[in-house]
């Protein structure tokens, strides 16, 4: 019974935590359109500056995936098409968990 009162109590400490953290957000947004200079420049610095990083980084994921695919292709003979199912998965897999 204590198990589940506890989950109860982290799941309302939880929400309140989200909760608090939207009334913030929502209080500094009208003033985003008197700074608008700083908001370019840090959409600036997260979304293009961190590219070359998140590149680098797919690129050393892509080869370790690709080492473990081809592996799991060579037992079958099939070494030669591991382009697209590393392809399919970087993009439909590895893509949306990198733009988060």
């Amino acid at each position: 019974m204590t198990a589940v009162v506890a989950r109860i109590n982290d799941l309302f400490t939880t929400a309140g935590y989200t909760l608090a953290l939207m009334a913030r957000a929502l209080r500094f947004t009208p003033k985003i359109f008197f700074r608008w200079r700083a908001v370019v420049r840090e959409m600036w610095i997260i979304g293009i500056e961190s590219l070359p990083l998140c590149c680098f980084f797919l690129f050393l994921i892509g080869m370790v995936f690709a080492h473990n695919v081809g592996m799991g292709l060579i037992q079958f003979g099939q070494q030669e098409y591991v382009g697209g199912p590393v392809a399919f998965g970087m993009v439909r897999e590895l893509g949306p968990w990198m733009t988060a």
